[in-house]
């Protein structure tokens, strides 16, 4: 019998250890990580042999969505652009938070915007498995006293809090790495956002099937050299808005796709890339991505390193 268990005790411990060098195999790669200064260069300045990766909400398979840790996770494993979501306190401070309310993402409930930040900081973020972790709700400023000086940050839903936004970024003097996606006409964009705020930071406009005359939309941002990429969305593999990318890449300006939602990039979105990266990610890449946002940044980056574009 304790042969029988030293055997059993063996097997397990051998389980283990195949396990253990699995999981450390299955990202055995060396991508390119590029500093500040470069992700920012490469994205003004695209190169056909690399692909920027944005990792949506930050690295959240790995640590609390929108949290400290997912923004730190981003830029340990060489991601280019985090994406964060602002939301605003009932006492005007500007925390990270995807949703209206905490109740998906913490162990509490309500409102965002009923709440002080002293009670949004006595709560606890949930991981994706939904299991309560010791991470606290980031303010703006804590996030961007993170990513400063490492990583290129998208401010998503400011538009409600864009004073707010720039002023954050003016004290943690991180305006250079803060990046807008929004749809705005270009004289629209810079009053909405203000002239400071347009003019110090990355502007991405973004390309929308609904929308028939795209060419009066995307010609004032590149007469006036004001837009760092263009996001382009499609539901079909024959939209209409796939018809500017030669005209966006001759101007050599970013081509940036979301490959999260089957209507942003029609099919081609993570979902398959996981298991057919070819037919998802590689078809984007191949109708001209060169900025991919992607939930699982870690397998992005790995595809692109083995294909030589990170």
């Amino acid at each position: 019998m304790r042969y029988l268990s030293k055997i059993k005790i063996l097997s397990l411990c051998l389980l283990i250890s195949i396990s253990a060098c699995n999981k450390s195999d299955e990202f055995d790669y060396n991508p390119t990580k590029l500093s500040l200064a470069q992700k920012i260069e490469t994205l003004k300045n695209p190169k056909d042999d690399f692909v920027l990766v944005v990792a949506h909400r930050g690295n959240w398979r790995e640590a609390p969505e929108n949290s400290i840790a997912s923004i730190q996770s981003s830029i340990d494993i060489g991601v280019d652009i985090v994406e964060i979501d602002v939301r605003k306190t009932s006492d005007g401070h500007l925390i990270l938070m995807h949703d209206s309310d905490v109740n998906r993402t913490t162990n509490g409930s309500g409102t965002v915007s009923s709440k002080t930040l002293a009670e949004i900081k006595e709560l606890l973020l949930v991981n994706r498995y939904g299991i309560v972790t010791n991470e606290r709700i980031p303010t703006l400023k804590e996030a961007m006293q993170t990513a400063k000086g490492k990583i290129i940050v998208m401010v998503d839903k400011a538009n409600d809090y864009f004073k707010e936004t720039y002023e954050v970024l003016k004290e943690t003097q991180t305006l250079n790495q803060a990046l807008f996606i929004e749809f705005y006409q270009y004289r629209e964009a810079i009053s909405v956002m203000s002239y400071d705020l347009f003019q110090n930071s990355l502007y991405v406009p973004r390309i929308k099937e609904n929308v028939d005359n795209n060419s009066s939309y995307i010609n004032p941002f590149i007469e006036n050299d004001a837009a760092h990429a263009f996001e382009i969305r499609f539901s079909t593999a024959n939209s209409h808005t796939l018809k500017v990318i030669p005209q966006l890449k001759e101007a050599n300006i970013s081509i940036w796709m979301t490959a999260i939602e089957n209507d942003m990039v029609a099919g081609y979105t993570d979902r398959v890339s996981l298991t057919y990266p070819e037919l998802g990610w590689g078809k984007c890449i191949a109708l001209g991505a060169n900025v991919l946002m992607s939930d699982y940044p870690e397998n992005l980056i790995k595809y692109l390193s083995e294909n030589n574009k990170h």
